[in-house]
């Protein structure tokens, strides 16, 4: 049976509708910007009247942009998982030792109830230690409950942990598990781990085969032994569980499909890939979600050999359960400790040493974190005398997920998946009860055993347990957690904290004048927490339940409104130039959906109006000190794009310093030139779009490419201050946040000196060099040029994650192709969306301004094609 394969066919199933078209007009030199689209938007910022003189009226582009609306307190209680939260004490915690105290505090503090959840959940130093603390509150008398929600996929491979938690406990940690797979994604599996007859293709005859046979089981959605299998393959990242469900249970063999040696070929590179990346590899990953998207027809017609071994309409994504198969990966990003309803921290700091910790932490095993993170949480303590019911609406967000379809408890996974197969499955050259299980089963059906014969699979779920075949009990499983529980605890004693407070608690005058909103990203509406909502589109973001995203978006329209019309007593406005109104995303991950590009588009191209008072400042990690290096290197297009446009924007402003005359280019098109004729005009221009600034993370201990070994601190905030809003969170500024993964956010209104205190905190970052100034690196590169730096960003991420091998001249050619393409796509579109005049929203019939159906409609497809390009990331 060939293991690559199987990893195939499993990944296909995930990505049933995720493949997007190359798109046939890309612009092919990214230093090249859209003069004209340039001009036309410019052109605002000049008296009209004269302006159309001069011109003769060539230029009549809309010259009355919508009034922005403000973002009211009404708003915010339509989007708000909790609105209007009262505190008595909050603040900012930048420290990982400082964050991580705070969180013991909460746990330590609370006497009834706690609610936690997390999407990494991890068993090093620093989770050992808050476990102990659980564990600690479990045994006091007054303690009722402890829930631990947690991302499956991503922790089901700790899941002895969470037993052990369990247990030890007496129940009172009951653990809840995200993004359990639904009746019908079960049906599904059920489906396709059956065999196609002997000596069939997998064809209508297979087809009629499996739904015969699907017909006698008595729920459809009741897993098979084989479909347990499935499921632990995928959920516990088992090639074996895979390899015994599709290669004993559905019998698929390569060698079954007579096609060309090229076709074969191409079917075991993209095996291959794909295994590779479900094994985590990097630059694996990068390949399959561009091959995907680049070329799925291509890919699909290798494919097209499964058909008939997928449910009627998987294979095509037209099925009612393709959107959940595609979306199987969108995971609970959530981060929050609650306790009792008065006390809360949230922010983006997972259960691990690398995000509470500032030094490593020496283990006596050897074992240490990958990466220090630099994060941002919020602690804040409810004022009672102010609403007694206290953080209630926060408890009843996180208790509304745990009672969603999309969450199980610890019992249900149990019997739903096998984890005595993951847990016994030998790591690296050993060989587990689980490998002699099927070994053992195989043998038994080819001896004539009849009970073995009749349910292979239920024969391997069996014997997994056979103490003979070198079963690890889970009672010694759980003395080996407790043990690595002590060995956790005794390391983090000995680290040195050295806490840093660099932000106060809030003052009071800031606690007099702010107010708070508990924000969510959801999988689920959120008044019917049984429907999944299998991402977004542009567009929709609000009945999406993307409320983290809206709030963004409405913030910057807000900013641009507030900025201009805000006056003081002498009626003056509150901002200058001088002094701008700021918009800060501080995130560990930049890669705009294309919402995100249409609001900034918005800004720079007067629709909202006078932006000119407000500043905006990115800030990301750099490729020294990122712990995901797709994205950086794909984001360097759209930023490309997005840079280019604005600095020719500010170079058309140059222009009217001196005098300027009209004249008519080679192709009959008007132009302003500077001009000392009697014909020139001088204008006095008036800049209507905003500031923009760029900085990446660069520790000076980096100073190339080559030192990226040395794994530098990475940042790994998620922070965004919006005018006098600042949301700190779990969401980053890329595709998963925005339309995937579920996030939440605590939203803070008119804090004016805290406010004032991280805008300080930027400023000393920039004048210490920790982040560097990059918006020159990304504007006026060709992509001959971007080719030579994706090729070396590429060789020192091999090197960086000791892949040096696996990058072959052939390979690598491959993947610089691919992002070429890639690449192209992304400029092109963010080219597009950056000159489009109008609201994209896919709701509506037309958009009122000109733009017929198909226009709004052909942008819409294009900007969600990009996001599904970035999905996988």
């Amino acid at each position: 049976m060939n293991k690559q394969f199987v990893a195939a066919v499993t990944s296909i199933a995930m990505m049933a509708s995720s493949c997007v078209s190359t798109p046939k007009n890309s612009r092919y030199v990214a230093s090249v910007a859209n003069n004209e689209a340039i001009e036309k938007i410019a052109i605002q910022g000049t008296p009209i009247q004269t302006m159309k003189e001069a011109v003769g009226g060539k230029y009549d582009f809309r010259n009355k942009p919508w009034n922005p609306s403000l973002f009211t307190n009404e708003d915010i209680k339509k989007i708000a998982s909790g609105y209007n939260l009262k505190f008595s004490k909050a603040q900012i915690l930048t420290d990982n030792d400082a964050a991580f105290q705070q969180k013991l505090s909460v746990i330590k503090n609370a006497k009834k109830e706690l609610r936690l959840v997390y999407f990494i959940y991890s068993d090093d130093a620093t989770s050992s230690v808050l476990n102990s603390a659980l564990l600690a509150k479990a045994k006091e008398p007054q303690m009722e409950n402890i829930y631990l929600l947690v991302d499956l996929i991503t922790n089901y491979k700790n899941l002895d942990l969470f037993i052990t938690l369990n247990e030890e406990s007496k129940g009172k940690i009951k653990p809840f598990f995200y993004n359990f797979p639904s009746g019908q994604m079960i049906e599904d599996a059920n489906y396709m781990t059956l065999p196609c007859p002997k000596g069939k293709q997998a064809d209508t005859t297979c087809r009629q085969y499996k739904e015969s046979v699907m017909a006698t089981y008595s729920s459809k959605s009741a897993p098979t032994s084989f479909t347990k299998l499935f499921l632990t393959g995928i959920y516990g990242r088992s090639a074996a569980a895979m390899k015994a469900a599709l290669g004993l249970g559905a019998q698929i063999s390569s060698a079954d499909y007579k096609r060309s040696d090229e076709d074969k070929q191409a079917m075991l590179d993209l095996a291959k890939i794909t295994l590779g990346a479900l094994k985590g590899n990097l630059i694996d990953k990068l390949k399959l979600s561009i091959a995907m998207a680049m070329y799925g027809e291509k890919i699909n017609s290798i494919l097209n050999e499964l058909n008939g071994r997928f449910p009627i309409g998987l294979e095509k994504g037209n099925s009612s359960s393709a959107p959940m198969w595609d979306h199987f990966t969108d995971y609970n990003h959530h981060k929050l400790v609650l306790g009792d309803n008065l006390e809360m921290v949230n922010g983006g700091r997972n259960i691990e040493d690398s995000y509470h910790a500032k030094t490593q932490i020496e283990r006596e095993d050897g074992g240490k974190e990958k990466y220090i993170f630099m994060d941002t949480d919020f602690y804040g303590k409810a004022d009672l005398n102010k609403d007694p019911q206290g953080l209630a609406d926060v408890a009843r967000a996180f208790d509304s997920i745990t009672q969603s379809t999309m969450v199980k408890d610890l019992k249900t996974v149990r019997d739903t998946l096998s984890y005595e197969f993951v847990a016994n499955t030998g790591e690296k050259n050993e060989i587990g009860s689980a490998q002699r299980a099927i070994g053992y089963c195989m043998q038994e059906a080819q001896k004539g055993n009849a009970d073995a014969a009749a349910d292979l699979g239920g024969c391997i779920l069996t014997n997994v347990t056979n103490a003979q075949l070198g079963y690890v009990t889970p009672q010694a499983r759980r003395a080996a957690v407790l043990k690595n529980m002590k060995v956790g605890y005794d390391a983090y004693l000995k680290h040195d904290q050295n806490i840093k407070t660099e932000f106060q608690p809030l003052s009071a005058n800031d606690l007099k004048t702010a107010s708070f909103h508990y924000l969510e990203n959801l999988s689920t509406d959120r008044s019917n927490n049984q429907i999944r909502i299998q991402g977004s589109k542009l567009g929709s973001e609000a009945e999406n339940s993307k409320n983290i995203q809206v709030a963004w978006f409405r913030g910057l329209e807000n900013t641009c409104k507030v900025s201009r019309d805000a006056k003081d007593a002498s009626g003056n406005n509150v901002y200058s130039d001088v002094k701008p109104m700021q918009v800060i995303f501080h995130t560990a991950y930049f890669l705009m959906p294309s919402g995100m590009i249409h609001r900034i588009a918005q800004m720079l191209n007067n629709d909202f109006g006078d932006c000119s008072r407000v500043k905006i400042t990115f800030i990301t990690n750099s490729q020294f000190t990122t712990d995901l290096y797709p994205i950086n290197i794909l984001a360097r297009y759209q930023l490309g794009a997005l840079f280019n446009h604005y600095k020719g924007l500010v170079e058309y402003k140059k222009m009217f310093e001196s005098p300027v005359e009209a004249v008519t280019d080679s192709e009959g098109a008007l132009r302003y030139v500077p001009s000392t004729s009697s014909k020139a005009i001088a204008f006095k221009y008036k800049q209507f779009w905003p500031h923009i600034e760029y900085y990446e993370y660069s520790p000076a201990a980096v100073e190339d490419l080559a030192d990226l070994k040395s794994k530098p601190d990475s940042l790994h905030t998620k922070t965004s201050l919006i005018g006098n809003d600042l949301i700190v969170g779990s969401a980053n500024a890329d595709i998963r946040s925005y339309y995937m993964d579920t996030n939440n956010a605590i939203m803070i209104r008119n804090a004016h000196e805290m406010n004032q205190s991280y805008i300080s905190m930027i400023e000393n970052l920039k004048t210490s060099g920790r982040i560097v100034n990059k918006f020159s690196n990304l504007t006026g590169k060709s992509f001959e040029t971007l080719r030579a730096e994706n090729n070396a960003l590429l060789l020192a991420g091999a090197q960086k994650f000791n892949q040096e091998k696996r990058l072959t001249p052939e390979i690598s050619k491959s993947i610089l192709d691919h992002l070429d393409e890639a690449g192209k796509m992304i400029y092109d579109t963010t080219n597009d969306l950056l000159v489009y005049r109008g609201v994209l929203d896919q709701s509506r019939d037309g958009d009122g301004r000109g733009n017929t159906l198909s226009e709004v409609q052909r942008l819409n497809n294009k900007a969600n094609a990009m996001d599904n390009l970035f999905k996988i990331f």
